[in-house]
């Protein structure tokens, strides 16, 4: 059984998701993010609202179900709320609050709904972490009630709940298991293939298989956040094969596959990219016990002689650019920041790679970015020089070919965009790495040095950006991201035609240094 969630608002992008799921034989449809990230999209903005119900209407008219997300809590009243703005979730008024909130939201606003999925993380008021509400409670005791609230909520309009276990730490894997143990056999749970995020890298997540009374699905991440959205040809084959092949092993039946990162009517998407079409047709086999090798063949057959070994090296020079030695590296496939990187590449936010895997290796590398040993910062820039390389030479081989097929112009558009990306992150290495080096006092680097690096950045960003200038991270041109609070002291509140070029990596790379040799 397939879900298919797509992440973009816009109509003509949903009806051919539906198209496409009933070609497939897809169960269901998923509402989130742009569409519903949590009911107050739709509870307060009634013209959206009513975009998003005209959608709902169509999914079921197809015969297919319609889900929706939600994050809770998202925006309790605030007669709940302390002064300081935490969160009383022991309060009994809260039961009432959700039963009002929902039955608006099944009834009124989004009639025809066969669920609701559920989210504890990224929300204002996270009940299975401390630091946003007061309670008597311990968290496991708290997630439990409120999950149990929303199934009372819920039940009594037919709508079904189904919860996403999604964390940040390997310590609260084990709280948010023993919150869903005992749970009420209709409850669905609903888990991500990895922890945390979409790291190509990450194992299998711990508590897939661990509810065997209760329907789970598995969702995949076939947008790729973090590995180009589609920008970039990339088609994890072997990895989506081996998960799928460990969560049935699991005894899972069900996935939840996402189709892209925001701007999927403009053609970044599952559906429509060559290398989409491939994951989809995977996923779709690998899901059913189907013969791997015979789906990349069939697919390969409408493409170009030798597609899928050309795509699996520019898969592995993908992750290699954005994700070096395993570790996190790209801002959602974007150049990142100074203080991003740095607070990504070790600690942060969350647990990284090493903490889930528990390979000393990755312990090594994530050690290594932390303490800049002699000699790593020239081995991130040599590895980030290769990857640039090796894009240019599946650059060279793709334009010397005749013919690619009927999906060329992508092909060729892919390969220009993995090249010019690669050279990016490759100067990007080269001002970020030495910069670490001096502050960890791993090396004797000038400031002079470490102008030029920015200064070659910043050169070969203006040289791309009118090439890249259509495309989209995020939603967003790729040289115009937004503001990042990882970079202190960083002047970022500014207009938007400032940022071209991505003048908020430049400066946030120029502020890092000008505070480094400041202090000398």
């Amino acid at each position: 059984m397939i879900h298919y969630l797509p992440l973009t608002m816009d109509a003509a992008y949903i009806d051919a998701t539906i198209a496409a799921a009933k070609a497939r034989g897809v169960r269901a449809i998923q509402f989130s993010h742009k569409l519903c990230h949590h009911a107050e999209d739709v509870l307060d903005k009634p013209e959206h609202a009513a975009q998003v119900a005209v959608m709902v209407k169509a999914v079921r008219a197809a015969g297919l179900e319609a889900w929706c997300w939600t994050h809770e809590f998202h925006s309790p009243p605030r007669e709940f709320c302390e002064d300081d703005g935490r969160l009383r979730c022991d309060e009994p008024g809260l039961a009432d609050y959700l039963n009002e909130k929902y039955a608006r939201l099944c009834t009124e606003v989004l009639p025809g709904l066969s669920g609701i999925i559920v989210t504890f993380a990224e929300c204002p008021y996270p009940v299975y972490q401390d630091h946003r509400v007061i309670s008597q409670s311990s968290p496991t005791q708290r997630t439990r009630r409120l999950i149990d609230q929303l199934y009372a909520a819920l039940r009594p309009h037919g709508v079904r709940l189904a919860v996403r276990d999604f964390v940040y730490r390997v310590d609260e894997v084990e709280a948010m298991g023993q919150a869903l143990a005992g749970l009420p056999e209709d409850v669905v749970i609903m888990s991500k293939a990895v922890p945390h995020d979409w790291h190509p890298d990450y194992p299998i997540y711990p508590l897939i298989g661990f509810f065997p009374q209760h329907e789970q699905w598995v969702e995949h991440d076939f947008g790729f956040e973090y590995e180009g959205q589609h920008l970039l040809p990339y088609a994890n084959v072997d990895t989506i094969t081996a998960r799928i092949i460990a969560e049935r092993r699991r005894g899972i039946q069900s996935w939840c596959l996402r189709l892209d990162r925001y701007s999927g009517q403009l053609g970044p998407s599952a559906l429509a990219t060559p290398w989409g079409s491939l994951v989809l047709a995977v996923a779709h086999a690998a899901s059913a016990g189907e013969s791997i090798s015979a789906t990349v063949h069939e697919w390969e057959g409408g493409q170009f002689p030798g597609a899928a070994a050309w795509l699996r090296e520019a898969t592995d020079c993908t992750r290699r650019v954005l994700f070096p030695r395993g570790q996190w590296y790209g801002n959602h496939s974007n150049i990142p920041t100074f203080g991003y990187a740095q607070t990504h590449l070790n600690g942060g936010n969350a647990d990284r790679l090493a903490a889930w895997s528990g390979d000393p290796a990755d312990a090594f590398n994530e050690q290594a970015m932390a303490e800049m040993p002699p000699g790593w910062w020239q081995l991130m820039v040599a590895e980030g020089d290769a990857e640039a390389q090796r894009a240019q030479h599946l650059f060279d081989y793709l334009s010397g070919l005749p013919d690619l097929g009927p999906a060329g112009d992508e092909w060729r558009s892919g390969a220009r965009r993995l090249l010019l990306m690669a050279r990016l992150f490759a100067v990007h290495r080269h001002a970020y790495f030495r910069i670490r080096a001096v502050q960890e006092q791993a090396d004797n680097i000038s400031s002079e040095d470490i102008d030029k690096a920015i200064d070659a950045f910043a050169d070969c960003a203006k040289d791309a950006q009118s090439v890249l200038e259509s495309c989209r991270l995020e939603g967003r041109r790729l040289d115009n991201q937004g503001a990042s609070g990882h970079d202190r002291g960083a002047p970022f509140r500014i207009e938007d035609e400032q940022r071209q070029a991505w003048t908020n990596v430049v400066i946030s790379l120029r502020g890092a240094a000008q505070r480094l040799f400041a202090k000398e």
